[in-house]
């Protein structure tokens, strides 16, 4: 990998790496479309660009799937076995900092749960 920031992206985008330490939160309260995101072979955001077709087709079928809870039990499976490649090894997930104002309801610092957009709201 180049040390010249100015060259961050031709690293990355061209795999000259053995190894890139980066963070991720999700904030999306529908956190299924993640899979994709990171295990899909062919998403930009792969950045280890390790996958498969066979992996990529399930990722389809999970996210033309319209029953929440299906999906959710789906996703599960999927990237259970998508991890097998070891494109992503998760390493730590630790606590996140928020500063809101004193009459803002249901948002704060979360590490397990994110609240959907209509529990947010301001207190009376």
């Amino acid at each position: 990998m180049p040390t010249d920031p100015a060259q961050w992206a031709t690293g990355i985008n061209g795999n000259k790496f053995d190894l890139v330490i980066s963070g991720y939160r999700n904030d999306n309260p529908y956190g299924v479309l993640n899979l994709s995101t990171f295990h899909d072979s062919t998403s930009p955001d792969n950045i280890t660009r390790i996958g498969s077709a066979e992996v990529d087709k399930k990722i389809a079928e999970v996210n033309a799937m319209s029953d929440p809870k299906e999906q959710f039990d789906k996703v599960n499976e999927v990237e259970v076995e998508a991890m097998k490649s070891y494109n992503l090894l998760p390493m730590y997930s630790g606590p996140s900092t928020y500063a809101v104002r004193k009459d803002l309801a249901n948002v704060g610092a979360t590490l397990m749960y994110s609240p959907l957009p209509e529990e947010i709201g301001y207190t009376k």
